[in-house]
């Protein structure tokens, strides 16, 4: 598929699972969400399935002198906008995806300070995230870009997973969770996985 967001999936709202052996591969979104794009309700990735080799945006890496995370060239496996959350179980895999920007596996948008909306966001549960890219090129400001494997700006809860030779050209290449004052702090609970070789 090649869309400006979620070229793969474009999820409105409601609930989303993709389970058993199913496979998003492949797409390129010429903006953020190359395999899925979750604008609201709640998605569920679990079993077997695969989401690899997407890309949000592509081309020459993105730097930015503005103190502020653009909302544009992330989540090259999957975006999770503000009024969203993702939960990954099983033994789903999220591998060799990029993005231009930030989150090359997951991308997490933050929410506003005193937002009534949901805040476990992101609920990791099992599963591989491996061999995804960031692009994000710092040249200014006080922000942090990055995250290879996931760049989470939302609450993180992650237990039984494995996080492994993922890249970043700024910051966490497997892990980013960058706090902003404007937005809700993000908190990360982490048990039973393994962070490695990013």
């Amino acid at each position: 598929g090649d869309d400006a967001n979620g070229a793969g999936i474009y999820q409105a709202d409601g609930a989303l699972e993709v389970s058993g052996n199913a496979v998003i591969a492949d797409n390129r979104a010429a903006n953020s969400g190359g395999g899925i794009y979750v604008a609201a309700g709640s998605a569920t990735i679990a079993g077997n399935a695969v989401v690899a080799g997407n890309a949000a945006s592509e081309g020459d890496a993105v730097g930015d002198k503005a103190n502020e995370h653009a909302p544009s060239y992330d989540g090259g496996g999957i975006y999770v906008a503000k009024a969203a959350a993702l939960t990954m179980e099983g033994e789903a895999v999220v591998s060799g995806n990029v993005a231009r920007r930030d989150g090359g596996g997951i991308y997490v948008e933050p929410q506003p300070k005193n937002s009534l909306l949901a805040r476990n966001r992101l609920v990791i549960t099992g599963g591989t995230i491996t061999n995804n890219r960031s692009h994000a090129l710092k040249t200014g400001g006080f922000y942090v870009s990055g995250g290879g494997g996931i760049f989470s700006m939302g609450d993180t809860s992650i237990d039984g997973a494995v996080i492994t030779s993922n890249w970043s050209e700024d910051a966490g290449g497997g892990l980013c969770m960058p706090g902003e004052d404007k937005y809700q702090m993000p908190l990360l609970a982490m048990t039973n996985t393994v962070v490695a070789a990013n």
